[in-house]
């Protein structure tokens, strides 16, 4: 991004595979309590977000003030946890920010937060940022997508001047354990093999399109989000007649002296190729999807609408089962 006329440079694009319990994290507690979240280096500056393990250590609590405050706007019906630094210390720089839940569900949604502490001619560029979570079906929470913006310098000699802001961030597209999917962002894969089967992969696209503008809303207000992909076997073969449900935490529900979660969920049967479905899905909250073929189960797999979007993609994979091929005439 700029700053005064000049012009916004075209955004970096990497997409990587690997390995990791975590797929962002930041330095541990201890050290961002010691050295703060902006270190300076030689010719650059480092900086740095708070993650899940942060905000839940004793040095946050300890160091910061905590509050609360009402969700309004787009963020009607959450309530924020807010959080600054107990005492500014100088030349270590720090964060403020909110720490948004749903108030219905209790779930965490997101963090915004501000670098406090700056230099006055970078605190100008109000640098902050992002960061959302997810959780999986077993309970974990990760990171699910983060952004970082960060005021670009002039460098020495002379006197460091603003003259852009940088933007870094990134998002988790899916978490597998062996083969089967944990969790998707809904989204087709940025890779040059997804442009590669661009072509073969227009048939289902446009089923899917099809299936999507079946969608009617019923009543002003009412859920209009929308899950598809395709059911298949260990073969990739296409599965019909699987039963694909999609389940969400409603709200709480009282039983006795107890607080209990109120689910609510839909369900469809997959099309002869294997695609299906569903209308009617809310496009607020942290989705689980399941596809169950005779007796044989997928494991549930993590989803949520990208912000803005009404249409997610998830795949499914039954495993033990395979597909009955009608024979060749």
């Amino acid at each position: 991004r700029s700053v005064g006329n000049r012009a916004a440079r075209e955004p970096e694009l990497q997409f990587q595979e690997g390995v990791t319990v975590k797929p962002f994290q930041s330095l541990r507690p201890d050290s961002l309590a010691k050295v703060g979240y902006m270190q300076e280096e030689a010719n650059s500056w480092l900086y740095w977000a708070p993650d899940a393990d942060v905000l839940l250590s004793e040095s946050f609590a300890a160091g910061h003030c905590l509050g609360l405050t009402a969700g309004t706007g787009t963020r009607a019906g959450w309530i924020g946890l807010t959080f600054r630094p107990a005492q500014f210390r100088r030349g270590l720089v720090d964060v403020s920010g909110t720490l948004w839940l749903d108030r219905a569900t209790n779930e965490l949604r997101r963090m915004e937060y501000q670098y406090v502490g700056l230099p006055v001619t970078m605190q100008r560029a109000e640098p902050g940022g992002e960061v959302e979570f997810t959780r999986l079906p077993d309970g974990i929470w990760f990171v699910s997508k983060w952004e970082i913006r960060m005021p670009r310098m002039t460098l020495p000699p002379g006197t460091p001047q603003l003259v852009g802001m940088w933007v870094k961030g990134g998002e988790v597209w899916w978490i597998r354990r062996g083969r089967d999917l944990l969790y998707t962002n809904g989204r087709e894969e940025p890779s040059p093999r997804a442009l590669e089967a661009a072509r073969q992969s227009a048939r289902a696209v446009a089923d899917s399109a099809g299936l999507a503008s079946a969608c009617v809303v019923t009543k002003p207000g009412a859920p209009s989000g929308f899950i598809h992909g395709k059911v298949t076997d260990d073969r990739g073969v296409p599965l019909a007649d699987a039963v694909v449900s999609v389940e969400w935490q409603g709200g709480y529900a009282a039983v006795g002296r107890q607080l209990s979660w109120q689910s609510q969920g839909l369900s469809t049967i997959s099309g002869r190729d294997g695609t299906y479905g569903l209308c009617g899905v809310p496009d607020d909250r942290l989705l689980s999807v399941q596809a169950q073929y005779g007796a044989r189960k997928t494991p549930k797999v993590s989803t949520k609408f990208a912000n803005g979007a009404k249409r997610s993609r998830v795949n499914l994979r039954v495993a033990g089962v395979r597909a009955a091929v009608p024979p060749s005439p």
